[in-house]
């Protein structure tokens, strides 16, 4: 069975239930989901980018504050060495 769904509620719903699995950010798995590896027979993600891109002018939903939180997140629960490495040049 093959189940899509643009509500991420509803994915978690489902893997919750034991009725599948799900690819998710390792900063949203929690303690009741289990991190399923090669081992257990599953095959490596790839890698995925974020971008942050942000107007000239001020917004007042999204402003440079919630920028700058959003990339210390990031920053801290998000390690990639060949990103870093990117950056840093």
């Amino acid at each position: 069975m093959l189940a899509t769904t643009r509500q991420a509620a509803s994915l978690l719903h489902l893997v919750r239930d034991g009725l599948g699995v799900a690819a998710l950010a390792a900063a949203s798995v929690t303690d009741e989901f289990q991190i399923l590896e090669s081992r257990d027979g599953f095959p490596p993600l790839p890698a995925v980018g974020v971008a942050l891109m942000l107007s000239d002018t001020s917004h007042p939903l999204v402003d440079r504050q919630l920028a700058a939180a959003i990339q210390n997140f990031v920053s801290e629960y998000v390690v990639d060495d060949d990103l870093t490495k990117r950056a840093a040049s």
